[in-house]
């Protein structure tokens, strides 16, 4: 699977209702584990985004699906990169003219 990096910021709703974090969370990471992905961490960040997420996905549709149902509760915003690990970044390289 893919590994994703999910950037969030909580929407001015999400931030009034922050107490229902954790129990939004775990029904996020449900939502996830339901449609085949792996939600591996996820963390509280200083900065310019309140949330990261690191996600696995089989495919960049599937996590743009994920980040899309996300956004759309209306408690955050997200930003999704695709991040590549060192043995996928080599292969990349070793492929390079």
């Amino acid at each position: 699977m893919a590994t994703y990096v999910c950037l969030m910021n909580f929407t001015s709703d999400g931030v009034q209702g922050i107490k229902e974090h954790p129990k939004r969370r775990d029904e996020a990471r449900k939502a996830a584990e339901g449609m085949g992905l792996q939600v591996t961490g996820v963390y509280m960040t200083l900065g310019p985004y309140d949330l990261t997420v690191i996600l696995e996905a089989p495919n960049d549709e599937m996590a743009a699906t994920f980040a899309l149902g996300s956004s759309m509760r209306g408690k955050i915003s997200t930003l999704t990169m695709r991040a590549f690990t060192e043995s996928e970044t080599d292969k990349l390289i070793s492929g390079l003219p």
